[in-house]
């Protein structure tokens, strides 16, 4: 666990010393691009500043830009001048389940999703402050499998998937908020060789043929019409445990898309999609920006070790 909560030249931990601009930033024409820190700035949060504990487990960022972080004793969000808290109240049945929040997820509709040891709490920030709450009943098979999540995250349909200790894995429809579940088959090689799921990661290659090609097309988009002169981008696979750097970060549009030409897609790299209500805007590179921005398991850390020396 971090100590502190920690900020890189108003990125997190990890973030290579080079200004990266948000996708949304908008700069004129003309405007040339900031002068890069030779040494990224490191500002310390405490709890001095608003935070609610030293004690950080997650910290994630949504499509909005906002930081959420899990602590020992409540979820907070930063906003870059200033904290917010959402804390267990008793009295409250709409307040977050517990105080302990040990991992977080933000959705691609912007919700925020928190487990701990109190089952899953969902909190939409459009549709006003309250927490949508799912826990397991022992008389309710088709509630949550066990209270103890440790894990959360969705893929490309939007259905939220959840891993916890000695639950399995569920899979909920947020829509219709049924949930369903995957346990471990006693004297079956088939499926979960383990009740105890500490984290969850859905790769490209996971996703549906279609769903890749509208991600790709998405960077293809997002690269031809929303980058300006201010945006640095680097290209990166992962496979087999590394990382491999296609393209270190550069604004050079032409090459960026030279090199996104070259990767394969799904089964076909030449195979079109067709079907136009399923364009996409260009917002998001895949299930979710926060996917591509943040790391969510050590996994995906220990991957960039394998970076070459000297990138970051």
């Amino acid at each position: 666990m971090f100590a502190n909560l920690m900020f890189a030249a108003g990125l997190l931990v990890a973030a290579p010393p080079v200004a990266v601009v948000a996708a949304n930033a908008t700069a004129k024409p003309d405007m040339p691009a900031p002068a890069l820190l030779a040494t990224p700035f490191f500002q310390v949060l405490t709890v001095a500043d608003g935070l609610p504990s030293s004690h950080v487990y997650k910290i994630i960022e949504d499509r909005r830009g906002f930081v959420w972080i899990g602590t020992r004793d409540g979820l907070a969000r930063y906003d870059g001048a200033a904290f917010r808290v959402w804390r267990h109240d008793a009295g409250d049945p709409g307040s977050i389940a517990s105080n302990d929040v040990p991992t977080v997820y933000a959705d691609r509709d912007g919700r925020i999703w928190c487990g701990g040891d109190d089952g899953l709490s969902m909190l939409d920030p459009s549709a006003g402050d309250r927490f949508i709450h799912y826990r397991h009943d022992a008389n309710d098979v088709a509630s949550l499998s066990s209270n103890d999540v440790w894990a959360v995250t969705s893929d490309a349909d939007g259905t939220i998937w959840i891993g916890g200790y000695g639950g399995g894995v569920d899979r909920l429809d947020p829509a219709s908020g049924k949930i369903a579940h995957l346990h471990k088959e006693a004297g079956s090689t088939l499926g979960l060789t383990s009740d105890n799921v500490l984290a969850l990661y859905f790769d490209l290659t996971a996703m549906p043929i279609p769903d890749q090609l509208r991600a790709l097309s998405a960077a293809q988009k997002f690269i031809e019409t929303q980058m300006t002169s201010a945006d640095l981008m680097a290209i990166m696979t992962f496979s087999s445990g590394a990382v491999q750097v296609l393209q270190d970060f550069t604004d050079d549009r032409r090459r960026l898309l030279s090199i996104l030409g070259t990767l394969e897609v799904g089964e076909d790299e030449n195979a079109t999609s067709t079907d136009a209500s399923s364009a996409d805007t260009g917002a998001a590179f895949g299930q979710n920006d926060a996917e591509f921005n943040i790391f969510f398991t050590d996994r995906q850390l220990s991957a960039l070790q394998t970076v070459p020396p000297g990138y970051f």
